[in-house]
């Protein structure tokens, strides 16, 4: 299944005119690291620089935040990718990748001790070859996390079973495996939240016009991380992960130095999204792309698994919507006249309004007056029919699963 917490487990098992799946071509035209002159690298510092206090230094802080505005709005008006030199998550990737390598690393025996299907709120274990997408196995275990928080195991809205406590090796098995992840949560939830503060401004959009949506009064903000292991492929076939658009908000993303991640872009190309050294890799989901009604794009992407680079470690964050809430979509009077440029410029760019992707458009926006927690329990349900059977058939039909 496609790294976006579940969610993807909505995309269609066939192409949009109904006929199988192809198998897929690999080939990249280039790499997004030098696509447009670099323009898809994005760095920190130019945002945190207009935080600055300092009288001196406020025009010049602030014309390197209107660099990062303008820089944002041209990605997620074209490719909805970007790379984020210098992130506040640069400082714990190392103990990141040091925990996930020690889990995957452990005996299954260990391993065993924190299988999703113990977990009524899907979090933990899941083993290789366990979810597809478009119908083919991904070549990849991982463990799945999410907000620390009391379960509701019994919830009558049927989402809130989804919030829960994290399954943890104990630390005189792993040392450091809670702490870790959680640390790493809390600051990659900040910064999602400082990047939805910076999409309001480059949208030109009200204050909270898009933080409205990230909590609720029914206390059910929501994230979903992942820890994946992309083991050796030789014989094993070459899909990683299918081409797929992330359902959530905005996704983050740890590499370590291996390639296998690629974009498509507007003409239908794909190119290469390779591991940059000291940045994450920010891509927006399906309900951003709904919430400006696809003026931001929710980038197509998939992962092949290259039999010449041995084993690949990543770890995905997906930042989404309070459970409870129901994303609607902005009036577009409500942009700026700079974001309607830059989507204007990205439209000619690519030769008027018409978007190739493997995916078909708005396969994850969900009804229109679905609270998104609808929409992300039917797609994890639909992916994990083993938790649904041990926890959750009073609320889901053997048919629906």
């Amino acid at each position: 299944m496609a790294p976006v917490a579940e969610l993807s487990s909505a995309i269609a098992h066939t192409t949009a005119s109904g006929a199988a799946p192809k198998k897929p071509n690999w080939f990249s035209t280039g790499s997004l690291e030098t696509h447009d002159d670099g323009s898809h690298i994005l760095h920190w510092s130019d945002w945190s620089a207009g935080s600055s206090s300092s009288s001196s230094s406020a025009a010049t802080s602030e014309s390197r935040r209107e660099v990062f505005l303008a820089s944002l709005r041209r990605c997620m008006t074209s490719t909805g990718f970007f790379y984020l030199d210098g992130s506040p998550l640069e400082s714990l990737r190392e103990e990141l990748f040091r925990v996930t390598a020690a889990v995957f690393a452990s005996p299954e025996s260990e391993r065993s001790q924190i299988l999703m299907v113990d977990s009524p709120h899907f979090r933990g274990y899941s083993p290789l070859y366990e979810e597809q997408t478009q119908g083919k196995a991904d070549q990849r275990d991982q463990i799945d996390y999410g907000p620390q928080v009391e379960g509701r195991p019994k919830a009558e809205f049927a989402p809130h079973r989804l919030l829960g406590p994290n399954q943890f090796l104990p630390d005189h098995v792993l040392p450091g495996h809670q702490s870790v992840i959680l640390q790493y949560t809390r600051r990659a939830q900040e910064l999602s939240d400082q990047l939805t503060t910076a999409l309001e401004l480059a949208l030109g959009a009200p204050q909270n016009a898009l933080h409205q949506f990230m909590k609720s009064e029914q206390d059910d903000s929501y994230f979903r991380m992942k820890t994946i292991r992309y083991p050796n492929a030789r014989g094993g076939g070459d899909q990683g992960v299918g081409a797929h658009k992330d359902g959530g908000w905005l996704t983050l993303l740890a590499t370590m130095p291996a390639k296998g991640l690629q974009v498509q872009l507007a003409s239908g190309d794909w190119v290469d999204v390779p591991h940059r050294t000291g940045a994450i890799i920010v891509n927006a989901g399906q309900q951003i792309e709904r919430v400006t009604r696809g003026l931001l794009v929710a980038a197509t992407h998939r992962v092949f698994a290259d039999p010449t680079v041995g084993e690949r470690l990543s770890a995905p964050f997906f930042s989404m919507p309070a459970l409870s809430k129901v994303v609607r979509p902005l009036p577009l009077d409500s942009l700026s006249p700079q974001f309607r440029a830059a989507f204007e410029a990205a439209k000619a760019a690519r030769g008027g309004d018409d978007v190739k992707s493997d995916v078909p458009r708005g396969d994850l926006w969900g009804g229109e007056e679905e609270p998104f927690g609808e929409l992300a329990w039917r797609g994890i349900t639909r992916s994990h029919s083993q938790v649904v059977d041990r926890w959750h058939r009073d609320v889901v039909p053997p048919t629906a699963s």
